[in-house]
C-alpha cells in the first residue's frame, strides 16, 4: 500500500527541513554558464573588436555595458553554442541553492507550481511498410513529479514580494492547535 504523501495548500503554516530552495528546472546548461565557460576572455574582445570597426559604434563595449549590443551578440553565439551541445545532455532536473535558515522560523505557502523531471526522448514518426505513417511524440522517460512551494516568513507583510520556492519534501506542516 502506498503511503499518502502530504499535502500542502495555499496559507499553510510550515517549518522547513532541509534549506534547499529551488533555482531552476531544466538541462545542465544554461546561457549563462555557456557565456561564462565556453568564450575565452580574447574571445569576448574580439566581438568588441568587430562592433568598434563599424563607424557607428564608438567606445569599449566590453568593460561599458551602457548598450545592449555587445551582450545581445553575445547572448546569440551563446544560444548557437549550446544547441550544438545540445544542452548538456537529455536528463532533465531539479537544480537548488542551499540556503541558512533558521529553524525556528515559521513560513506561509503563498503559491504552489508543478514541474516534472525525467529524460527527454525526441519525437520520432515515419512511413513504415504499408505505407501507414507511425508518430511518436516527444515525452521524458522516467518522469517524475516534483511539487514546488512558493513561500515567504509568516509575520512579514512586505515580504510577499520575496517569495522563495522550495520543494514540498524539504518542508514540514505546522498543525494549528483548534
Amino acid at each position: 500500500m502506498k503511503i499518502k504523501k502530504e499535502v500542502y495548500r495555499v496559507g499553510d503554516k510550515i517549518k522547513i527541513k532541509t534549506p534547499e530552495f529551488f533555482e531552476r528546472v531544466g538541462y545542465p546548461l544554461t546561457l549563462q554558464k555557456v557565456e561564462e565557460q565556453h568564450f575565452s576572455k580574447d574571445e569576448k574582445l574580439r566581438i568588441n573588436e568587430f562592433l568598434t570597426s563599424f563607424e557607428i559604434f564608438q567606445g569599449d563595449f566590453y568593460r561599458n555595458r551602457k548598450d545592449p549590443t555587445y551582450d545581445l551578440i553575445l547572448r546569440s553565439l551563446a544560444k548557437y553554442r549550446i544547441r550544438q551541445l545540445g544542452w548538456g545532455g537529455r536528463k532533465k532536473s531539479i537544480y537548488t541553492v542551499t540556503k541558512q535558515v533558521s529553524p525556528d522560523t515559521v513560513y506561509k505557502v503563498i503559491k504552489k507550481r508543478v514541474v516534472k523531471t525525467g529524460t527527454y526522448h525526441h519525437a520520432s514518426g515515419g512511413y513504415d511498410y504499408w505505407g501507414e505513417y507511425d508518430y511518436e511524440p516527444a515525452s521524458l522517460d522516467d518522469q517524475k513529479t516534483h511539487i514546488l512551494l512558493g513561500v515567504a516568513q509568516e509575520n512579514c507583510f512586505f515580504c510577499i514580494d520575496e517569495i522563495e520556492w522550495i520543494e514540498d519534501i524539504n518542508v514540514e506542516k505546522i498543525w494549528d492547535e483548534a
